[in-house]
């Protein structure tokens, strides 16, 4: 009788952690994996691939236009003083200069530029180095700063 008890037990034990482990695994995919919209920042320090050179200047390659065409995105590649030296379906309110504050300024916060999340990184291109921008409809992606003391933890 007694060992009954202690297999039932062990049964409904074993089954509880079961059924948790499911319900954890199914809301940690479904609330992490947003698609294509989840690994914006790793397209972005990616597109570097898609950064060729014509005629001494850079540009997108063909392949690169249609990935930001499928995100919605812009881009503006920057030479090493932070003038734009090219653009591709840019905002009107974007600037054609940026000074290393402003890059950063508009590397953590959304919004910087009027209705876009933009992110950015370099790339090297022929013994060139470019900086460029990368900006997303707010509406689809955003970024929030989270700021905490490891030392509270």
């Amino acid at each position: 009788m007694k060992w009954r008890i202690l297999v039932r037990y062990l049964a409904i034990l074993i089954l509880s952690v079961v059924i948790v482990f499911i319900i954890n695994l199914y809301l940690a995919f479904k609330f992490t994996d947003q698609g294509p919209w989840s690994k914006i920042s790793s397209f972005s320090l990616d597109f570097q691939q898609y950064i060729i050179t014509e005629e001494e200047k850079p540009a997108v390659s063909p392949d690169g236009i249609k990935a930001l065409n499928s995100y919605q995105a812009w881009i503006q590649i920057l030479n090493q003083e932070g003038y734009e030296v090219y653009s591709y379906n840019k905002p009107a309110e974007a600037q054609e200069h940026y000074s290393p504050s402003e890059m950063v300024f508009y590397n953590i916060y959304t919004g910087a530029i009027k209705d876009y999340t933009t992110f950015s990184g370099t790339a090297e291109v022929d013994g060139n180095t470019w900086s460029y921008i990368i900006g997303f409809p707010m509406q689809k992606v955003a970024k929030y700063s989270f700021i905490y003391s490891p030392e509270l933890l």
